[in-house]
């Protein structure tokens, strides 16, 4: 079974769906949102803690 970090590789390094990503792995596409939802969210937070740095 995929862990979060490859889940989320192949998400973006691979250019895969979330419904590809649960055909092949058998992983229940939301769950698959959910973990891709919870990556972008702290994507998100970090470059904007970084900007806000940045720009201090």
């Amino acid at each position: 079974m995929l862990n979060k970090q490859e889940i989320i590789l192949s998400y973006i390094r691979d250019g895969k769906s979330q419904r590809q990503i649960s055909r092949e792995t058998g992983i229940n596409r939301k769950v698959i949102r959910k973990y891709i939802k919870k990556y972008e969210e702290k994507r998100r937070d970090l470059i904007f803690e970084f900007t806000s740095f940045l720009y201090s």
